[in-house]
């Protein structure tokens, strides 16, 4: 934990798609401060979304991770993610939603059992 889900309008091929998660893995595991053998990426592409009305390339994130993290921590993983993004997938920072979750450690189980 944490999980970093993305979905986007996109169609993307595997090696980028394979780029990417690697890259999403290690940004997270540095920004989080969590051992990226607990970092969880998963993509849902080709999904139908607008954004602003208008179609074009879009995304939404969501980030779940068990404790809060620093507001500077949010800042740098955001943006990072949004460069990723970018880059990987061409959808433009403006059109790209990231949302952060703080789910209590019983509300999420790993091997069977809660982190609480």
């Amino acid at each position: 934990m944490p999980h970093i889900a993305i979905t986007t309008n996109q169609s993307i091929d595997a090696s980028t798609t394979d780029a990417f998660m690697k890259q999403a893995s290690e940004v997270a595991a540095k920004e989080t401060g969590k051992p990226e053998k607990w970092i969880m990426i998963s993509i849902q592409e080709r999904v139908s979304m607008i954004m602003g009305g208008t179609p074009g390339p879009v995304a939404a994130v969501r980030i779940s991770n068990i404790g809060e993290l620093a507001k500077e921590r949010v800042a740098v993983l955001a943006k990072s993610l949004t460069s990723l993004l970018t880059s990987h997938f061409k959808v433009s920072g403006e059109r790209v939603y990231i949302m952060f979750e703080y789910p209590h450690p019983s509300a999420y189980a790993w091997n069977g059992n809660t982190f609480e």
